[in-house]
């Protein structure tokens, strides 16, 4: 009997390692992650969407039903103003062939469905045809969205999203959400196809995304991308063929490229130019000079696909990696490499000011994170804070746990104002020097929220450690001891203050009594 038992406990631990054996790695090209349970137990809201599902990792979650029509009455408009004629099966067919290409790059970017724990739990794989619908539901409704946002002129008169005052912000807020993004290279390819045939795009979609979550971030973005211009189909044909030249002659001057290694071009691989050319029935096929090494270990088709997949770089991975890339300084400011278990924190702001640190407000900075401590003053970023930004740093320190990639920036930031705000005291003296500007129900909400932020978060790289080791060297000074003590024991309240000066002139007064008294005496007994 007992042997039966631990035949079946054997057969059944063997079963689940051998199904454990084909669940795959996560790529390195994730970027989109559920966020961890530790995380979610602080506060459960501001990673959770309200209204609508963008993605896999929400398609399944109830209350989320209701968007899916505005979804796909937004994907018609976004054709009936993008594509030539909304009966053109071929124009439509494209578009379905060029998300397919990038597919597969777009999966790796989701690193929960990678890994299959959404397969497993909801039952309900996601295969080729039902991925690329979603991909191009979801972003096509995106597009549309942040078109209607940047044009008023281009609104339904009864489009409840911007009729209806909560609806919008609603939608703000769970876009910005890491679980609820979308691969940018989807919204890249989109927006690249469709605005080939609209005059009426004189943006970048950086431009568009930075405008429609312009309200919800901490520090006013102004951005400095130069406005598209208008280039006639032939100038743009011919600017991409000059840039496939430059390829070529770039590849044939590296120092992996010899005459004798040399395929003929015939034998390289395809590159399709149909997207960028006027007439999309048209396909368009270069091919790329290639050697024997690299024919060797090219790969073409993927997953039995009959569609080619294109290794095609963004420079965003998505719309919130974007509004945090627009919150980092333009130069290296980090002052430790991190990893170092010995970095230093400093005191809140009411300790520094009472032992003679100053701050100011740094009108010109390089951006939210650009704090600079110099002979005893932090010069500090203007930033505003109301519930959206509380959500938007929340999601950006999440990325930044779940990203190895990713530097800890956002998250030294945050960890460097919950050190300096620890109480009321501290918000209203940044307040009261216009650093501030909260739209909460006051100093106390405010810092609970700031101090409730690093909660739950694994700290392995501090961005301010320098800065932080300067702040405490200046006070450390004898001077500046007695400074803090004076400034807490006997000048905390204007009464003390008063008191003390009053001290001070009564102990004036006293010493000139005296010595009148001193002098009348002397010379009272001088013989005359």
């Amino acid at each position: 009997m007992d042997e039966n038992i631990e035949e079946g406990a054997a057969r059944s631990l063997e079963d689940e390692l051998e199904a454990c054996g084909f669940l795959p790695l996560p790529s390195p090209n994730s970027c989109i992650y559920k966020v961890p349970e530790k995380l979610c137990k602080v506060k459960h809201e501001a990673y959770k969407p309200q209204i609508i599902s963008i993605g896999p990792y929400h398609r399944n979650t109830e209350g989320l039903h209701s968007m899916e029509s505005s979804k796909e009455r937004y994907f018609k408009a976004f054709l009936r103003r993008t594509l030539p004629t909304l009966t053109s099966r071929l124009t439509l067919s494209n578009l379905i062939i060029a998300i397919k290409r990038i597919e597969s790059q777009a999966r790796e970017c989701y690193h929960d469905l990678v890994l299959g724990r959404d397969l497993i739990k909801a039952g309900d794989g996601y295969d080729s045809d039902t991925f690329v619908k979603m991909m191009i539901l979801d972003g096509s409704f995106i597009l549309e969205l942040l078109h209607r946002y940047a044009n008023e002129g281009a609104r339904d008169a009864n489009d409840p999203i911007f009729f209806t005052g909560w609806m919008l912000s609603s939608l703000q807020h769970d876009l910005v959400l890491i679980e609820n993004q979308i691969p940018f290279i989807i919204l890249e390819k989109l927006y690249r196809l469709t605005r080939t045939y609209s005059q009426q795009n004189d943006q970048s979609l950086d431009q568009l995304v930075l405008r429609f979550f312009k309200t919800m971030l901490p520090y006013s973005i102004e951005s400095e991308l130069p406005a598209p211009t208008q280039e006639s189909l032939p100038v743009r044909s011919a600017r991409y063929i000059l840039g496939y030249l430059l390829a070529i002659e770039r590849f044939i001057q590296s120092p992996f490229c010899s005459r004798e290694s040399m395929l003929p071009i015939t034998q390289g691989p395809e590159i399709q130019l149909n997207e960028f050319l006027p007439n999309p029935e048209e396909t368009v096929v270069v091919r790329m000079p290639t050697t024997q090494a690299g024919s060797q270990h090219r790969q073409i088709n993927s997953s039995g696909s009959q569609h080619r997949q294109i290794n095609y770089r963004s420079r965003h991975r998505h719309m919130l990696d974007l509004l945090r890339s627009n919150l980092l300084p333009s130069s290296a400011h980090e002052e430790n490499a991190g990893g170092d278990p010995g970095w230093e924190f400093t005191r809140c702001v009411t300790s520094l000011s009472e032992a003679g640190v100053k701050f100011v407000r740094k009108d010109k900075s390089d951006g939210l994170l650009d704090i600079k401590f110099h002979k005893g003053t932090f010069n500090i970023p203007p930033f505003d804070f109301d519930e959206s930004t509380d959500v938007v740093l929340r999601n950006m320190i999440a990325m930044e746990q779940c990203d190895r990639m990713s530097t800890r920036q956002i998250t030294s930031y945050v960890l460097l104002l919950d050190i300096l705000m620890n109480s009321e005291r501290d918000v209203k003296l940044l307040r009261d020097k216009k650093i501030i500007r909260s739209y909460l129900g006051d100093d106390v909400e405010m810092s609970l929220i700031i101090n409730s932020m690093c909660k739950g978060v694994s700290i392995t790289h501090f961005c301010y450690d320098g800065l932080c080791s300067r702040c405490n060297r200046y006070i450390q000074g004898t001077w500046y001891k007695w400074r803090e003590v004076l400034m807490r024991d006997y000048f905390n309240t204007p009464w003390a203050l008063f008191s003390f000066l009053a001290a001070i002139v009564l102990l004036i007064l006293a010493i000139t009594q005296t010595l009148y008294a001193v002098l009348a005496y002397y010379v009272s007994s001088s013989p005359s």
